[in-house]
């Protein structure tokens, strides 16, 4: 549970000042959608698509109700 903590930190301190708000760690569907919004953008960095594999993981792990979403999700990256 700790390390999860930890990842979770991680992936809210590199990301944009906009997604900070947004995101909740006790809500699956928060990270989902942010990285939908890093994959709606289209041209993905490097560093974008890792933070979206990311995000799409542990939207799938607070809330496994969105595991199929997020398979779909990283298969579109």
């Amino acid at each position: 549970m700790t390390s999860l903590l930890t990842i979770l930190i991680a992936c809210a301190m590199a990301l944009p000042a906009n997604f900070e708000v947004s995101l909740d760690k006790r809500i699956g569907l928060s990270y989902f959608r942010a990285a939908e919004d890093l994959v709606a953008d289209g041209a993905l960095l490097d560093q974008n698509r890792k933070l979206a594999e990311e995000l799409f993981v542990l939207s799938a792990v607070i809330d496994p109700a969105l595991r199929n979403s997020a398979i779909i999700g990283l298969i579109s990256i």
